[in-house]
């Protein structure tokens, strides 16, 4: 990332208090889940290049912000699906026209 993007990044999350308590981990994870619809946490990790825990802690707490959801899926219960909530598509938004 240019150092001109990653200002403007970084201007951005600091304008919106919910986006400051984020680490760029969680919001990378965010906007994947943005990007990947409803996918299970292994494949956020792979997406993502980073180890499965590492992945799991930043849906914790994106699930605890209420910007994220998971939820079982029908056709295999092992398995849990990952969502962006209408909460989580508003910050995108709000980062993403600040931008």
């Amino acid at each position: 990332m240019s150092g001109a993007v990653f200002d403007t990044v970084v201007g951005a999350v600091a304008r919106h208090p919910l986006a400051c308590e984020l680490t760029l981990r969680q919001l990378h994870v965010l906007l994947l889940a943005d990007m990947l619809l409803e996918k299970s946490v292994k494949d956020f990790a792979a997406a993502a290049a980073l180890p499965k825990p590492s992945v799991t802690r930043s849906l914790d707490r994106l699930a605890a912000a209420k910007l994220v959801s998971r939820s079982a899926d029908p056709a295999d219960r092992r398995r849990v699906c990952v969502r962006l909530t209408p909460a989580g598509r508003g910050l995108l938004a709000e980062l993403r026209a600040a931008a």
